[in-house]
């Protein structure tokens, strides 16, 4: 199906399963799926909860990935971001603390904005704000050919998110312990 919708198709975006782990030692094969589509991916967009678990989270799934053998960088995005720059600033401290840079393609930050459980309820689109502002931004660093002459971009440069720091060493066992 993949393979069907890429040939079809500029992009295909897919949301996988959180879990990546290769079970099948274990006489069974679950997240395989999962595992197909990142093996495949050109870019890969992790989602996480903008909160301190949310980021744990990440980190475990992060190492998941890691073990694929894929070498692209992952774009973070966190979701449902609290305005407070303080708040924001200590999500990017802990990204960048452990993770290395040069495994990172980006991140940006997704406000919290009602017009989503909104367009939920009422079964439609989100209207303009800040989900729909940040998701644009997101396009456009990820995939700028999403945009057409149809939807221009009014000028505006990217503002929600921030290029990946530089490489840096990671020291041993930096970001492979979680509790």
């Amino acid at each position: 199906l993949l393979t069907e919708t890429r040939r079809a198709w500029g992009y295909t975006i897919v949301n996988a399963g959180r879990s990546v782990e290769d079970l099948s030692a274990y006489g069974f094969e679950r997240f395989g799926a999962t595992r197909a589509v990142l093996l495949h991916a050109d870019a890969v967009v992790a989602v996480c909860a903008a909160t301190p678990v949310g980021v744990l989270r990440f980190f475990d799934w992060l190492a998941a990935f890691r073990t694929l053998g894929r070498d692209i960088p992952v774009f973070v995005v966190f979701n449902r971001a609290p305005s407070k720059k303080f708040v924001r600033a200590q999500l990017e401290t802990q990204l960048f603390e452990h993770v290395n840079g040069v495994i990172l393609a980006g991140h940006c930050f997704v406000p919290e904005d009602p017009a989503v459980a909104a367009a939920e309820w009422e079964g439609r689109l989100v209207a303009r704000g800040g989900f729909t502002k940040a998701m644009a931004s997101l396009a456009d660093q990820i995939a700028p050919s999403f945009r057409t002459a149809a939807e221009p971009t009014r000028g505006r440069t990217p503002k929600a998110t921030k290029p990946a720091k530089p490489g840096r060493p990671v020291r041993p066992n930096e970001g492979t312990r979680w509790s």
